[in-house]
């Protein structure tokens, strides 16, 4: 599954199928890597990374991430096996 912000950033640059293919695969990687480098709580941990980089502006409090739409948990296990 693939983050709110990368899919809305990566329609606004325009470029051809190949381009946002790439980008995909690039980030998708990206995202396992990250993932595998969080060992203790690396799910909870993910998660919020997840929804800081979907908060479309500055997060000043962590409660209100749960606001963020694209987020609801699973991202991480769901990726990961």
């Amino acid at each position: 599954m693939e983050a709110v912000a990368v899919v809305s950033s990566m329609a606004q640059c325009g470029g051809d199928r190949a381009e946002a293919e790439q980008a995909r695969r690039v980030l998708s990687r990206f995202r396992v890597d990250l993932h595998a480098c969080l060992t203790a709580r690396g799910d909870e941990l993910f998660e919020l990374a997840d929804a800081v980089l979907c908060a479309g502006g500055p997060v000043r409090d962590l409660a209100g991430l749960s606001l963020v739409a694209g987020t609801g948990g699973g991202t991480a296990r769901s990726m990961t096996g």
